[in-house]
């Protein structure tokens, strides 16, 4: 008797989860997965560039960990920590943290 593999069907992506934006820490996680996707990057693509940024002697940061700064704390992540603030700005192509950090 033969023996069958089973096959499964593809599954579709999981949508993202919904970031909570009630708070500050909230608005900034929405804001990197905005930014991130405007520009059809992936999670590695990122994370390569932040590593390019950060120079060869500093670790590149772990692709869970990039996923937890942009569901922030509130959505069962973390939030992004402020010495990460300026080079998220050069990633994504500004001088300062005022143009690309929420207001309020």
């Amino acid at each position: 008797m033969a023996t069958r593999k089973a096959t499964l069907a593809p599954m579709a992506p999981r949508p993202p989860k919904e970031t909570n934006t009630d708070s500050y820490g909230g608005r900034v996680a929405a804001r990197i997965r905005e930014l991130r996707e405007g520009r059809n990057w992936t999670m590695e693509k990122l994370q390569d560039k932040l590593h390019e940024l950060a120079g060869k002697g500093e670790p590149a940061i772990p692709i869970p960990t990039l996923y937890a700064y942009e569901r922030g704390k509130e959505g069962g992540g973390a939030d992004l920590p402020w010495k990460l603030v300026p080079l998220y700005a050069a990633v994504f192509g500004y001088t300062t943290a005022h143009g690309w950090l929420p207001t309020e």
